[in-house]
């Protein structure tokens, strides 16, 4: 095998093992974020600024970004319409907003399963939109997928552990599905069109997550002040400095996760992609299971 090819099945391997760790933390802190509270006695509170969340990650992203070209010297050429940008940015930030907001009526455990199902929005949207033919096994996995985790939410308890009990049930099964479904659709229609943008345009990964993370960046920061939660974050973070603390260091995981991310999209595909963190979210299960205490029914096993 020549030189390159193996370096570059080097670099696949690391993407892949670097993207894995990355989001294995992420998902522990993102739980530990919202939904185990902080501070104790009286002063217990828990952190509901999912918007406030969004726009530290994407920042924090943006500024590691531009460092990186101004320490190298390198300027960033934009090649793709700026409406698609603005679309991926769209898509992304949404789906982000989602995953935080369902751990407000889901389980961390359940949102995570439900993230395995990502391939069947993926195999739909590259058929309708882009015109893709993938081979009938990869529509019967993805099927398959998103019927093994319909069977988990059925099997036991999926509630979140700060839902509003009072509000009912069902109610907070419905939100918590619904945002899920959101986050699923619009997560695979994001990875999709980064796909697109990589073929098409052939976009650079940096010029990519520049203007991609730049353009969220704007949604997230117009999303956090309309809903008023700038203030009362910022204020939330001042009384709980370790919450500060994990806010940085997710916002940290989702940096690297972002460039990870975008290597294998270019490389691979985005369906490639969300077969590949399939085995992920098992293990996210296990370990958010053995780290918080979640009980699951036998058939959920």
């Amino acid at each position: 095998m020549p030189l390159g090819q193996r370096l570059m099945r080097h670099k696949d391997a690391w993407s892949v093992f670097v993207t894995t760790v990355a989001l294995l933390i992420y998902g522990v802190l993102q739980e530990r974020v919202m939904t185990r509270g902080w501070g104790g006695g009286d002063s217990h509170e828990h952190f509901p600024h999912s918007a406030f969340l969004v726009l530290c990650n994407r920042l924090l992203t943006v500024l590691v970004l531009v460092v990186h070209m101004v320490a190298c010297g390198h300027s960033c050429t934009l090649t793709a319409p700026v409406k698609s940008y603005c679309m991926v940015s769209a898509s992304n930030m949404v789906s982000t907003l989602c995953q935080y907001e369902a751990l407000k009526y889901v389980s961390f455990v359940t949102q995570t399963l439900a993230k395995t199902a990502k391939a069947l929005p993926v195999v739909l949207w590259g058929t309708v939109y882009g015109g893709k033919r993938y081979k009938a096994e990869q529509y019967i996995h993805a099927v398959l997928i998103a019927a093994g985790c319909s069977v988990f939410v059925l099997g036991g308890d999926i509630t979140s552990a700060v839902a509003d009990r009072n509000s009912g049930t069902w109610w907070t099964y419905a939100m918590g599905m619904c945002l899920l479904l959101i986050y699923l659709a619009t997560d695979g229609w994001t990875s999709t069109q980064q796909e697109h943008l990589f073929k098409a345009y052939s976009t650079s990964i940096q010029e990519q997550l520049l203007f991609t993370t730049t353009f969220s960046l704007l949604y997230s920061l117009v999303a956090t002040v309309a809903s008023g939660q700038l203030v009362p974050a910022t204020q939330f973070l001042m009384r709980h400095p370790s919450a500060a603390w994990a806010v940085l260091a997710l916002s940290a995981m989702s940096t690297i996760i972002q460039v990870c991310i975008s290597h294998v999209l270019q490389q691979h595909g985005a369906l490639v992609f969300a077969l590949m963190m399939t085995t992920r979210q098992c293990v996210s299960v296990l370990l958010s299971s053995l780290l918080f205490n979640h009980a699951l029914s036998m058939s959920q096993w």
